[in-house]
């Protein structure tokens, strides 16, 4: 495989599975202080109704939560059963992605905007993300927050990273009496929590991302990304030139990705790497998978 240096001035992340290792709303849901059995019965009961799990059969996700149980541990906490829904979905596909939508920011609702920052500064980031970043900042490129974890989320990286940009799954929040979607501006605010329902229910990262770079004039020749498993963004940028890395990828995503031709990071290799590889084309080989 040959690569030429493209001139990369823009950085995209991802977050999830990228920045930190899990889901974002698992890690929030540790924060709620519902019961998980509230959750459960709740979600069986919805299956099979009008709604967004009418195509899920709620003896199947029963069966598949008694097993997830069996195979890990018992479901005692919101985080739990946060973390058995996105499994439920990539290793039992029970669910699709606007199932774990749904159900995930549900089990958030009541959490607030000061919560969200709480809790995010206590996350163990993955090994070099915080060095990469930095090194992008030294080299004067413009970095950007794409990511289908919660818009408030994606927000926190891009205040506490001093990126220039952040966009995630646009949600519900409630202030006060009243709901609205939520925006930037009530960034780490108390009075500000989450309603439990995302706004757009079809959002995908993909649109926001290329709609920004059309907004400013960047040319996809002069992005690198960095993702986990959203193939479209991937395809996107290396189709039209740019720089776009697969990083703890799962195997599903492997073959996608391997079958695009995107180079796929080593388990070994660390995000300290990334900055090197979109340097020097050379180092890339040796931490290729």
């Amino acid at each position: 495989m040959v690569y030429e240096n493209p001139g990369i001035s823009h950085i995209g992340w991802d977050l999830d599975d990228v920045a930190y290792e899990g889901r974002a709303t698992t890690i929030l849901a540790a924060c709620s202080e519902e019961d998980p059995k509230y959750f459960r019965e709740r979600f069986i009961n919805e299956c099979g109704k009008e709604g967004a799990l009418s195509d899920i059969d709620p003896q199947k996700f029963r069966y598949c939560l008694k097993l997830w149980e069996e195979r890990n541990r018992r479901i005692e906490t919101v985080r739990d059963f946060g973390a058995a829904v996105t499994d439920l979905r990539h290793d039992y596909h029970l669910f699709g992605p606007e199932h774990t939508k749904y159900i995930k920011n549900a089990i958030l609702k009541g959490i607030s905007m000061k919560d969200v920052n709480e809790i995010f500064s206590k996350v163990v980031l993955n090994e070099g993300f915080e060095e990469a970043v930095e090194i992008f900042h030294k080299r004067e490129m413009k970095q950007l927050v794409f990511s289908n974890a919660s818009h408030p989320v994606a927000v926190y990286f891009w205040k506490r990273c001093g990126m220039e940009y952040g966009e995630g799954i646009p949600v519900i929040v409630r202030v006060g009496k009243k709901e609205m979607v939520y925006e930037p501006g009530m960034h780490g605010r108390d009075d500000v929590v989450f309603a439990g329902r995302v706004a757009e229910p079809e959002w995908d990262k993909l649109e926001p991302f290329r709609g920004y770079l059309e907004r400013e004039g960047i040319p996809l020749s002069r992005v690198a990304v960095i993702d986990d498993n959203h193939l479209g963004i991937l395809k996107t940028v290396k189709n039209g030139g740019g720089v776009a890395v697969g990083y703890r990828v799962n195997d599903n995503c492997r073959r996608a990705l391997k079958s695009a031709k995107i180079p796929i990071l080593k388990e070994t290799a660390t995000l300290k790497d990334f900055p090197e590889v979109i340097r020097d084309w050379e180092m890339l080989r040796g931490l290729l998978e």
